[in-house]
């Protein structure tokens, strides 16, 4: 089973997921207890062998306007977009917008 972290962080196997984050390697147990919770997603309701690409665990849209500026600013951090803390929540859904164009789309001013 794949599940996607959609609210606070999650601890599996020591590690701390946060929102956005991607759980590869959980039994179906575990991942149905966290999505009753509100916690995660399934993503994939079958067992995957880690032969899956990021690219493809992310394919669903995430709705950077529903979040809150702690959340996009978690979620930011996730994926690796520098985002000041004093930053507007607009500025932070562009941050990361850019980060996920290729170099070619992304405006110059």
């Amino acid at each position: 089973m794949v599940i996607k972290v959609i609210s606070n962080n999650v601890i599996h196997n020591g590690e701390s997921i946060g929102i956005g984050g991607v759980i590869k390697d959980i039994d179906e147990k575990n991942a149905k207890r966290l999505c009753e919770n509100g916690l995660c997603e399934v993503l994939f309701d079958v067992e995957v062998d880690g032969d899956i690409s990021e690219a493809e665990l992310h394919e669903e849209e995430i709705d950077l306007e529903k979040m809150t500026k702690a959340e996009l600013i978690e979620y930011a951090e996730n994926i690796g977009v520098e985002v000041d803390g004093k930053d507007t929540k607009a500025k932070i859904i562009e941050k990361i917008t850019q980060a996920d164009m290729p170099a070619t789309d992304i405006p110059t001013e």
